[in-house]
């Protein structure tokens, strides 16, 4: 069992991006909005995503994430809303 506190990544740890046609999860809190700014760090990167009524969502996610989806400013997002963590899907 890994014992590590769950903000405890290694570089050798995998990064899994699924590519999914539709997207069907089983969370139901969900948020559809644009992205208002990408800062790439390190290791992370943090997204600003800009949701229906004037709100901003903040998701602090892998830089290899923010690369593989190609995400910019402009793009048009849902945020996953996780009890420990924000997470971003797009088509």
């Amino acid at each position: 069992m890994d014992t590590r506190a769950h903000n405890e990544y290694t570089p050798d740890d995998p990064i899994v991006i699924v590519e999914v046609k539709k997207l069907r999860l089983s969370a139901r809190n969900r948020l559809v909005g644009t992205i208002e700014s990408v800062e790439k760090g390190i290791i992370t990167a943090k997204v600003k995503i800009r949701v229906t009524e004037p709100s901003v969502i903040t998701a602090v996610i892998t830089k290899e994430s923010v690369e593989d989806m190609e995400l910019k400013q402009g793009d048009r997002v849902e945020a996953i809303v996780k009890s420990t963590s924000v997470m971003i899907a797009k088509e």
